[in-house]
């Protein structure tokens, strides 16, 4: 009989969210964050004279679609940066009430 074990969760190649490229551990949510950076990237050079109306409340108002996309994806990392630091301090608050 072997003496090997059953891979277990968590020595899962993928349960610590790195990925092995070459002799270096690279992290999911940089890999994930130069995709969608790139995707952007491409949207935006190739919607560079575009101008879309914007309607919100009693706002209206015109703006070229590059800058509106970078509004937005700006937005977007500044709501996921505030929500994970709300967790953040949520999950230390609870370790440090046990």
């Amino acid at each position: 009989m072997s003496d090997e074990k059953p891979p277990t969760p968590s020595s899962d190649k993928f349960a610590d969210r790195e990925v092995v490229v070459g002799d270096t551990n690279v992290n999911m949510k940089v890999i994930l964050a130069v995709l969608v950076l790139v995707a952007v990237l491409l949207f935006i050079f190739q919607n560079t004279d575009q101008v879309v109306q914007l309607e919100w409340t009693f706002l209206d108002f015109e703006m070229v679609l590059w800058a509106y996309t970078v509004l937005m994806v700006v937005l977007g990392v500044a709501l996921g940066w505030g929500l994970n630091v709300r967790r953040t301090k949520k999950k230390a608050a609870k370790a440090k009430k046990k």
